[in-house]
């Protein structure tokens, strides 16, 4: 049967042992089974390139397979809960048939107590198995721990949370994406050009992640690109009118040839600079969404360095459920996410 999958009857009816004695060989249920009656079943597994009906199996079980995602709504990343969303919509399209089930509790911003109150309530439903995205690594911390002490499975996503004890954690290396945010810039500009960055204002959902990525910049700046001047940094960066000031007084200056964006509104930096043309500027951004597209499709984000957030929740909910299911271990400890460099050019890939 070469252009046939083999069944279990097939193999049954090949070497001549019961479809019951094969089940009981692959599912490790087979300690009345002689040695050499399980080195044969084994051998015409691999000769045959059986592959079990997963499907028909969950199927037939009839089970269920639980997980909660506890996220929240970010001010300065408004898209950030979404697109989990959608990875865990993803998970449901391919795994629903086989009984996956996803509750995501998404928190309004500054409620870091409400996602406390939703793993209760997700444990007290019965859960077991969840992803986290903490708004407040210090506050959730305790009871993360507490549920790996229950026997939980804990994914952390997006988000690394020291001092937690926890299965795996998914997300990008925020270093790393400063510090390829430089190198694509730098290359970009004159050897004598100058940067200017624009950060977000310091909480406790970005201060982590906003200060490794910024190290990572300037450290890259300074070791390999020693003919650029970093300029003052433009803090606080937030509204549509605070960034418009902050760039009128960088412009007026200095001259300004590049812009990394760390505030996390570069639909704003875009904005500006269509009212506002500086043909030298070239601007690097570090999240792609929606409103950022227009900007990117006519050239004035001329780079956005990308990890996909959606992929990183169709991961966590994958290893989870194959965890649940299948018995399949989580070995690896830390997931970082492919890093992307999108430009006009291949943006379409990427949408």
């Amino acid at each position: 049967m070469p252009n046939q999958r083999m069944t279990l009857e097939d193999i049954s009816a090949k070497i001549g042992i019961s479809r019951t004695t094969i089940y009981k060989v692959i599912n490790k249920k087979d300690e009345n089974v002689s040695a050499s009656t399980r080195v044969k079943v084994n051998d015409a597994l691999e000769q045959y390139h059986y592959v079990p009906n997963k499907s028909a199996r969950d199927l037939a079980l009839n089970k269920t397979y639980r997980i909660a995602v506890i996220d929240y709504i970010s001010p300065i990343a408004p898209y950030f809960s979404r697109t989990i969303k959608a990875g865990c919509d993803n998970a449901i399209s391919k795994f629903a048939d086989n009984g996956l089930a996803i509750s995501i509790y998404t928190s309004p911003f500054n409620c870091p107590e409400q996602q406390i109150s939703d793993i209760m309530h997700a444990y007290s439903e019965g859960i077991r198995d969840f992803i986290i995205a903490a708004e407040r690594p210090d506050l959730v911390l305790p009871i993360i721990n507490q549920l790996k002490k229950e026997d939980c499975s804990i994914i952390l996503l997006n988000k690394p949370i020291p001092g937690a004890e926890y299965d795996a954690f998914i997300g990008a290396d925020d270093y790393r994406i400063g510090a390829l945010a430089s190198g694509v810039l730098c290359r970009m500009l004159p050897d004598n050009g100058n940067i200017l960055v624009l950060t977000a204002g310091e909480t406790w959902t970005n201060k982590t992640a906003m200060k490794a990525r910024l190290d990572g910049f300037v450290n890259e700046c300074s070791q390999n690109h020693r003919g650029i001047t970093l300029l003052p940094i433009a803090k606080e960066a937030s509204s549509k009118e605070h960034i418009d000031a902050l760039l009128d007084d960088s412009y007026k200056s200095s001259t300004v040839n590049g812009i990394f964006d760390l505030s996390y509104k570069p639909e704003f930096i875009c904005d500006y600079l269509t009212r506002n043309p500086h043909p030298e500027t070239r601007l690097v951004c570090t999240d792609l969404f929606d409103e950022l597209i227009p900007y990117i499709r006519n050239g004035i984000a001329d780079t956005v360095i990308f990890q996909d957030i959606q992929r990183q929740a169709l991961l966590a909910c994958s290893l989870l459920f194959s965890k649940m299911c299948y018995g399949t271990g989580i070995t690896k400890k830390d997931h970082y996410s492919k890093l992307e460099v999108i430009v006009s050019e291949n943006l379409d890939y990427f949408i």
